[in-house]
């Protein structure tokens, strides 16, 4: 097994190496270190990036994996799906019963018809499925991050730049054969 494709191992960025595309690479942070612990922050290169080029953190044309138009930065998922996605709706009301099968129904809350997408990744080389695979791991399940590539019915716009915020609860990497990997995730929509 090559150690460079398991998705633990990430080097720190190294300005005088070059990257090929779906490269990761970590940053450390030690500005905002709290009792002995850094913040780490990891890139994905875009395309293939050559030695001596700006850091991952201010060259927007190269790496990604942060949405930065947002205060503080958050993730940004990259990966644009396979087109066999499916949208769950379940809008979150109450119900109040009374006598003789009266009902009454009403929202819960003001943002009540949030999203599930149920997305595939097909055909994707190692490289790729490492860093689907790193990125969902790294937010462990709780951490949201944003994704625009929203199946066009269920946009709230026509900007192809609208994101959402979503959560990764469950996914599933499947090695389909050599080189050839296929990711199916669960998306889950959230306010924060």
């Amino acid at each position: 097994m090559n150690i460079n494709n398991s998705i633990s191992n990430v080097e720190e960025w190294d300005q005088s190496k070059s990257y090929n595309k779906n490269s990761i690479v970590k940053i450390l942070d030690t500005s905002d270190e709290i009792e002995g612990y850094t913040n780490v922050s990891y890139y994905y290169s875009l395309k293939n990036v050559t030695a001596n080029s700006e850091s991952p953190s201010t060259k927007k044309d190269l790496w990604g994996g942060y949405f930065t138009q947002s205060s503080p930065k958050k993730p940004e998922f990259l990966w644009k799906p396979s087109y066999n996605s499916s949208v769950n709706h379940t809008p979150s009301i109450h119900i109040s019963k009374f006598g003789e099968g009266y009902e009454q129904r009403f929202r819960k809350g003001i943002f009540n018809d949030y999203i599930e997408i149920n997305i595939t990744f097909e055909h994707r080389d190692t490289q790729e499925a490492r860093c689907i695979n790193h990125f969902l791991k790294q937010r462990q399940g709780v951490e949201a991050f944003y994704f625009k590539h929203i199946p066009e019915l269920h946009q709230d716009t026509g900007d192809d730049n609208y994101r959402k915020l979503f959560i990764c609860e469950k996914w599933t990497s499947n090695f389909e054969f050599f080189n050839n990997h296929s990711i199916t995730a669960m998306f889950r929509q959230v306010n924060t």
